[in-house]
């Protein structure tokens, strides 16, 4: 198995975005996105700075545009742009 380093931070959740170019995974300070070709942390990484927001859990759009999370709130992003 392919091992991808990770924040010491709990993982709650994962998904692959579109069409499985992109791995998402669900932290409680924020999400983090991984290219899968190169298992490269993409850039636009979506981290709540020092607020733990308790991200339990998250999904993504089947045409991977929307990502959300939610925890003691929703977060919605929009991958697209």
């Amino acid at each position: 198995p392919r091992v991808v380093p990770m924040p010491m931070w709990r993982v709650h959740g994962m998904s692959f975005i579109g069409d499985g170019s992109t791995l998402a995974v669900c932290f409680n300070k924020g999400v983090r996105l991984w290219d899968t070709r190169t298992w490269a942390p993409r850039p636009e990484n979506h981290d709540t700075g020092t607020e733990f927001l308790d991200y339990t859990a998250m999904a993504a759009s089947r045409d991977g545009r929307w990502l959300a999370a939610c925890g003691k709130r929703l977060h919605l992003w929009d991958l697209s742009q």
